[in-house]
């Protein structure tokens, strides 16, 4: 309908002349099109909306930076896999504004025990929560000796099972691992064995704790539950959590 109000003539010798970028009638078309497809979209808008559509934007308006604006103040650092992508000052903001909350929400955790960093006596229930689990991963990482770290994993003792289950738990047994020598660990490699380590090599949180073991560990802690793996090594490896472990 558009084109047919347009004072175009027949002199057009082909549509590729007529639709070449520098041809007077491409000029003209587009002038023409383009205020038609505007007042289309506010009509659409005030259709949906109910409201009338200014002809400039306005806050109601939703506009992709607005939805990535939105979307970063909603985002969690830790958990955000497409944040290496952003420019560099918008990573630094996400990852002060992270920190700020982790300080708030430690405080309220803790109260007062935060303040000389003591999770003495609450190593468990911290582990459990998003912002705990952080705080007892960086208590084992600071702690002056391996009798301090024996200390901090004493408390779970007989949580390794529960801890393999919690999205946030599993990172402080991975870190315990990680930190504490290998004699400390022998308790979570006890607690795997029984025949679990097989549901714990295909656990979506497990396999994690379980690759950090034989990383970690020296053969001759490890060698009962590698070989409890390897007798099953054709249904771990096409599984979609236990093939990680096999590559380990």
């Amino acid at each position: 309908a558009n084109l047919a109000t347009l004072p175009v003539t027949q002199s057009f010798i082909s549509c590729d002349s007529f639709l070449h970028p520098d041809s007077m009638a491409f000029a003209k078309m587009t002038t023409a099109i383009a205020p038609a497809r505007t007042n289309a979209s506010r009509q659409r808008l005030q259709a949906l909306t109910g409201q009338e559509a200014s002809s400039s934007p306005t806050a109601s308006v939703g506009t992709p930076l607005r939805a990535l604006r939105e979307r970063l103040d909603g985002t969690d650092v830790e958990e955000c896999s497409w944040l290496g992508y952003l420019p560099v000052r918008y990573r630094e903001n996400l990852q002060r504004k992270q920190a700020s909350l982790n300080r708030v929400a430690a405080q309220r955790l803790l109260g007062s025990a935060f303040i000389d960093g003591s999770v003495s006596g609450r190593v468990w229930e911290l582990s459990q929560d998003a912002v705990g689990c952080r705080i007892v991963q960086r208590a084992l990482e600071d702690a002056e000796s391996d009798v301090a770290r024996r200390e901090i994993a004493l408390e779970l003792h007989g949580h390794v099972w529960e801890a393999l289950h919690c999205l946030h738990a599993n990172h402080v047994v991975q870190k315990c691992v990680l930190t504490l020598c290998p004699e400390a660990s022998q308790f979570i490699i006890d607690e795997l064995g029984q025949g679990r380590v097989l549901y714990a090599a295909q656990h979506k949180y497990g396999c994690r704790i379980v690759q950090r073991v034989i990383e970690c560990l020296p053969a001759s802690q490890t060698s009962e539950l590698v070989e409890c793996l390897l007798q099953a090594v054709q249904n771990i490896s096409r599984h979609a959590y236990g093939n990680y472990v096999i590559q380990h």
